[in-house]
């Protein structure tokens, strides 16, 4: 297999400073390309920049016609160079705090229609609650919503905040997998598609890119959370079920 875009990456951009690690890169990269093959189209938008790790992958799955956001109160001369190598039209760079963004004027202009979305901004509940309603505002329907630190016993609140916000939003998003800290959610109308993907193709993707020892989880049945995990290798699994049944995968 050939992957054109993460390969680029690991040779040009693996060593900017920041929290994204291997096995998140492997599954960006592997979601980022089944949203390709799959024909799912739309633009980009990053809450939270930092030196522009994690945005140099996403960029570079950009398509030259869909519009990369970025926004971060403040973002550095070497992010903005880093991003424009890699796409120097159709990037938008928002310095303001996602918290203010619904009590501005507005959105930045060409940023609805959002194919990837990624939450790494504020880590307060609150905050997260907030980004969560921008996302929603701009998430297509067959976009993904990816959540930092979720789950990281550092920041509680943040898994906390994603259940009410799921909770009190029924029906807008749902999560289908979680792994490395961070969560992934889409529309329920695109769920099966993601779940499907994750079943039938995710493990084969992480092994492709290196990252061999892992173990995807279904441990319970749809009814209960229809969601995946990802761990480190679990004996040897590539698919865990349920405790009852660890062969079954059920979506």
């Amino acid at each position: 297999m050939q992957f054109s875009c993460l390969d680029r990456y690991s040779k040009q951009f693996s060593h900017i400073e920041g929290w994204f690690w291997p096995d998140s890169i492997a599954i960006w990269d592997s979601l980022l390309s089944f949203q390709k093959s799959s024909g799912k189209t739309g633009n980009f938008f990053e809450i939270g920049v930092y030196r522009g790790k994690s945005a140099a992958l996403s960029t570079l799955h950009a398509r030259e016609d869909e519009t990369c956001v970025l926004l971060d109160p403040h973002i550095s001369p070497e992010c903005k160079q880093t991003i424009n190598s890699i796409k120097p039209k159709n990037v938008i760079y928002a310095e303001i705090r996602s918290t203010d963004l619904l009590r501005s004027s507005g959105l930045p202009p060409d940023t609805g229609n959002c194919r990837w979305i990624h939450i790494d901004g504020e880590h307060t509940g609150m905050a997260v609650m907030n980004d969560m309603t921008v996302a929603n505002l701009l998430l297509n329907e067959d976009g993904v919503v990816v959540i930092d630190d979720f789950f990281n016993p550092q920041y509680p609140q943040i898994t906390s905040a994603v259940f009410d916000w799921i909770n009190q939003n029924a029906r807008q998003m749902v999560m289908f997998l979680v792994g490395n800290n961070k969560c992934y959610l889409c529309r329920p109308r695109s769920a099966q598609s993601y779940l499907t993907y994750v079943k039938q193709s995710l493990y084969e993707d992480m092994a492709a890119r290196n990252r061999p020892d892992v173990s995807v989880w279904k441990s319970t049945v749809p009814s209960d959370m229809n969601t995946f995990g990802l761990t480190d290798r679990f004996e040897s699994f590539d698919y865990v079920g349920p405790d009852w049944d660890r062969k079954t995968i059920s979506i």
